[in-house]
């Protein structure tokens, strides 16, 4: 008897134990796609994502030096402050794997890189300002699930964590 009371316990450990990270990240089921911007694209891409972690801070993966220095989200609208070595012409593209994490609030995760045809380093330094409109490019998602905003910067460590309406200038 007690045998069976501690395989039934088990069980239904087991069993509310899958349920419960079954929450913790929703897929989105809508397929890879791409929107483009005045500068930037915007893509979500599963596999793309997963090999930009896997190579983060690989220096030769990174093509072009920069830096963000100040995030804004104002409602649906979030706007990237990047600065660059002023010789470098730099597009940028972010990257979202179409995960959901479900947390209080829920949170998606976004890379963002940059690449350049041509560009060397320069002590002089200007800004570029990438200006997104959140439910156009990230489609089939509800407001409710974009209350967290977590900014991967590419070519290095530096993650930053957009809670609702937020405003951050980044010092170094």
């Amino acid at each position: 008897m007690i045998s069976r009371f501690k395989t039934l316990l088990l069980l239904a450990f087991f069993t509310c134990k899958s349920k419960e990270s079954e929450l913790n990240v929703m897929p989105q089921s809508v397929g890879n796609y791409v929107v483009l911007g005045e500068g930037w694209t915007f893509s979500l891409d599963f596999a793309t994502y997963q090999r930009l972690n896997f190579t983060r801070k690989n220096v030769t993966s990174c093509q072009a030096p920069f830096r963000i220095k100040r995030i804004n989200r104002s409602g649906e609208e979030l706007k990237i402050e990047v600065s660059r070595p002023a010789s470098c012409e730099l597009s940028y593209e972010l990257v979202w794997d179409g995960v959901i994490m479900e947390r209080n609030p829920s949170r998606i995760q976004i890379y963002l890189t940059a690449q350049s045809d041509f560009c060397k380093d320069s002590d002089r330094l200007e800004s570029d300002f990438i200006v997104l409109d959140l439910f156009k490019v990230i489609k089939g998602v509800s407001q409710d699930n974009l209350q967290q905003i977590y900014l991967r910067e590419y070519c290095s460590f530096r993650d930053f964590n957009c809670i609702g309406d937020c405003d951050m200038e980044i010092t170094e």
